[in-house]
């Protein structure tokens, strides 16, 4: 079809995080391998009350992190870390690797972010590599 662009790929994802005193988590996605910060084509953000759906579009496969921060009520930040393997149109987020925890200033999120994406430019691959040796349909 003209004006189409069939060769783009899409990948959503759906992340649920309880909502805090203030109502607000800011979410951020990273590319693994890269580094550098993922500007989804689109973003969709909803609330039932309890809970915020964030559903990101990304346009290529690979490997992210999606950072949720969420600011509380004494001025801290808490914040988690999530691997999300996009792989055939699929996406798999891995628990277990999950990072998490309460920071005070933007530079020491900085700095965490940084230095898990150093760790899982190394772990995710793999994970994703036995992921298909242990279950092809998983990542399919």
């Amino acid at each position: 079809m003209p004006g189409e662009n069939n060769s783009e790929k899409f990948v959503e994802v759906k992340l649920v995080e309880g909502q805090t005193k203030r109502g607000y988590i800011k979410p951020y996605v990273y590319d693994v391998m890269t580094g550098f910060a993922v500007v989804p084509n689109k973003i969709e953000i909803a609330s039932d009350g309890n809970y915020a759906y964030y559903s990101f579009h990304l346009l290529e496969p690979g490997y992210y992190a999606f950072v949720e921060l969420a600011e509380r009520v004494t001025g801290s930040t808490a914040f988690r870390i999530i691997p999300v393997i996009a792989k055939h149109g699929t996406l798999f987020s891995i628990d277990e690797l999950v990072v998490a925890g309460t920071v005070s200033n933007e530079n020491e999120i900085l700095s965490r972010i940084k230095n898990v994406l150093k760790d899982w430019s190394i772990t995710l691959p793999q994970y994703a590599q036995r992921l298909e040796k242990e279950n092809t349909s998983v990542l399919h």
